[in-house]
Order: structure tokens, then C-alpha cells, then sequence
């Protein structure tokens, strides 16, 4: 059973959630979300939320459809819950 962790978004998605799948935070998942590309990091998104209430749902296409603040509220929200220590 997968161990799934509710995410509570803030500014531009203020009142959305987005519950993250922990057992697909995999090391391939990670250099995903931590490229430069879109692409990259959409599939990253896609691969992690097992559940949500954003606007247009968590798939590609809801994914694609968000604004540049709703992307941005959504990686601010993902970077806060990740948050994979560096020593």
C-alpha cells in the first residue's frame, strides 16, 4: 500500500490540494523535478500526484492547462514537501 502524503497549496492555488504518491519519489522522479525543462518536471508531477483538486485535474492536459502562478504555487508547494536534505 502506498504511503500518501496530503499537500495544501498556496497563493494562486490557494485552497487546492495535491496528495503525493511517497512510494514514486524515486531517485529518477527526483532528476526529473530538479531539471530546467518543463517537459521534465510536468512528467515528475504527473508520476507523484495520485490524487488532487486542482483546477483541471493532475494529468497531462490538466497539468498543461494551468497559468504561470497556479505552476508556480504548485512547485512551491511540491519543493516545500520534498525537501531532500544534502549533506
Amino acid at each position: 500500500m502506498s504511503d500518501i502524503s496530503r499537500v495544501e497549496l498556496k497563493g494562486a492555488l490557494e485552497g487546492h490540494w495535491i496528495d503525493v504518491d511517497e512510494d514514486k519519489l524515486t531517485v529518477g522522479v527526483l532528476e526529473d523535478w530538479e531539471s530546467p525543462s518543463v517537459v521534465r518536471t510536468r512528467q515528475a508531477l504527473e508520476a507523484i500526484i495520485a490524487d488532487s483538486n486542482l483546477p483541471q485535474g493532475h494529468d497531462s492536459a490538466g497539468l498543461k492547462a494551468l497559468t504561470r502562478r497556479q505552476v508556480r504555487a504548485l512547485v512551491e508547494g511540491v519543493n516545500g514537501y520534498i525537501q531532500v536534505p544534502k549533506s
